[in-house]
């Protein structure tokens, strides 16, 4: 059996903060940390969505049972409501040792929370952990209130890491969701009850969330802010400016406007940081059920005219790398050397006109040969331009594109459930490993889940592969299926990765603890300066 307690995570944890400890003063407690946001959460629950706005705000008050600490790049996974773990040395069992906490209703946390959140929630409906793990889910054992055991019927080498609440696992009271709809109950999008360092206070809806200390939370001595305001400032210009003037201290990666970055950097006040996410994606998905997108032909054209070098130069500032290949390339083990899409699909207008004339669409009198809707979140301005650019580029090709900015809350059923869309721009974050980030966008079972598989792709060799490449125990044997995959997509052509980029979080130089973390960051162990 493979061990890790509390003790080794107490070492790793004090490597962490000793580099940033030795320029700062020790965490001083008190004060109230605004946060802005450029949409607003439709709830509090991450097992339902991974969408920014539901995860940050929802992982303040739920927890998963470890998290990811992230030291430039060097992951481990990190206790929260298991203290400890054993792995059986063939994979298929993972026997979680909880920690004494309570809910902040004062009921105990056991081990069956765990057992009816994997099993009842988690396995059924996170568009991360459902796709990969709910079929490979053979039960959840609670051999008393203070152990959860985990069976596998296949290995799952990234099962630890999908743990954590931002993936899309956290916790649930069973006490009060037992028996309820989950995507009603009042737990997941009115009155949060979790066992974390926040308690929900109150909401206005259209304008900000509070929350306030746990004062009865497990890890003594934390929270140290006495409360958190997570405010609603779709425009962007209006952020940036909330966040020079001191309105807030906090803009997450997702709503930093990147063209915003170097003015945010000059400025003594404001820092620009590394954000704790993985590789995120920008990509462009294609409706397959409705033409003419369900032509490759097509598919194959319209990449060839865009422009992804103008849209990192510019819609991007320069940040990150163009999309190269269908998952970010900054996962070297995952990636395949000889896929490229400036050596497949180099932008090239006069090549991708012959193609849509080779597909059976001619240009009419006016120049143009038929017309798409694009639809994305207009709260993140690198999108907005992003569309832009393609409108201009795949103009020059005869194809009119009508832009369709739309508030969060509106494009996600309409991507994902309604399926009423042509191209769809969006992004979301690898999760360093294409089985917890990547597989969701591809496999037949993501289609139709929130957060999943928007072209509504199916390829029964991809699913496979997927499958095999989650259930490998060896990183060279996965980096070998999942290098193996990259070809079929390119060939296929479902999505387009048009951009990746770690990304930056934008805040006030009073701001202090947050980061170091996989996510939008550990709010329990943030601060503020004077």
């Amino acid at each position: 059996m493979r061990e890790f307690t509390a003790t080794s995570a107490a070492v790793l944890a004090a490597l962490l903060l000793t580099a940033p400890a030795l320029a700062q003063s020790a965490p001083r407690p008190g004060g109230t940390a605004i946060i802005g946001l450029g949409a607003e959460p439709q709830g509090f629950n991450s097992a339902l969505t991974s969408a920014t706005p539901d995860a940050l705000t929802g992982c303040m008050v739920y927890e998963g049972l470890v998290t990811t600490a992230n030291d430039n790049g060097v992951e481990t996974i990190q206790p929260l409501l298991a203290e400890s773990w054993d792995v059986s040395e063939d994979g298929l069992t993972y026997t979680f040792h909880l920690r004494q906490a309570n809910w902040q209703d004062g009921e105990p946390f056991t081990s069956e929370d765990v057992r009816y959140t994997l099993e009842e929630v988690v396995s059924k409906f996170s568009p991360i952990f459902s796709t990969q793990v709910g079929s490979n889910l053979l039960a959840v054992e609670t051999p008393d209130e203070h152990t959860a055991v985990i069976r596998l019927r296949e290995p799952y080498a990234p099962l630890l890491k999908t743990l954590n609440c931002t993936y899309s696992a956290p916790i649930l009271p069973a006490h009060l969701f037992k028996g309820t709809d989950v995507k009603t109950n009042p737990a997941t999008n009115q009155q949060p009850v979790g066992t974390g360092p926040f308690r929900f206070e109150g909401w206005e809806r259209g304008s900000h969330i509070t929350l306030v200390r746990n004062e009865t939370y497990w890890d003594e001595g934390k929270p140290y802010l006495d409360g958190l305001i997570i405010r609603n400032l779709p425009n962007a210009a209006s952020r940036i400016q909330a966040l020079i003037s001191g309105e807030i201290d906090f803009i997450p990666m997702v709503y930093f406007p990147l063209n915003d970055a170097k003015l945010v950097e000059s400025n003594p006040d404001l820092k620009v940081t590394k954000s704790g996410f993985a590789p995120n994606m920008t990509y462009m998905s294609f409706n397959l059920e409705r033409e003419p997108m369900s032509d490759v032909r097509v598919r194959d054209a319209l990449l060839r005219a865009s422009d992804r070098q103008f849209i990192h130069d510019n819609a991007f500032s320069g940040y990150g790398e163009p999309g190269r290949a269908p998952w970010p390339i900054e996962i070297a083990w995952a990636a395949n050397p000889d896929v490229n899409y400036d050596q497949t699909h180099p932008f090239d207008l006069e090549r991708a006109a012959q193609m849509l004339d080779e597909a059976g669409y001619q240009a009419g009198p006016d120049g143009t040969r038929f017309g798409v809707k694009m639809i994305y979140s207009g709260a993140i301005p690198e999108r907005h331009l992003a569309a832009l650019a393609l409108k201009a580029n795949w103009r020059e090709v005869g194809v009119d594109v009508t832009l369709e900015p739309l508030d969060l809350a509106v494009v996600m059923p309409r991507v994902f459930v309604e399926r009423d869309f042509d191209i769809y721009l969006n992004d979301f974050s690898s999760y360093g490993d294409p089985a917890i980030g990547i597989a969701r966008a591809f496999i037949t079972d993501a289609i139709g889940r929130v957060s999943g598989n928007a072209p509504g792709y199916s390829n029964p060799e991809v699913d496979q592969l997927f499958t095999d490449g989650a259930k490998a125990t060896s990183e060279e044997e996965r980096a070998r299926i999942y290098q193996s995959i990259t070809p079929i997509l390119v060939r296929d052509l479902p999505l387009v990765m048009l951009h990746e980029l770690s990304g930056f979080d934008g805040s006030s130089q009073k701001l202090h603890g947050l980061w170091g973390w996989m996510g939008n960051g550990r709010w329990g162990n943030a601060w503020l300066d004077e």
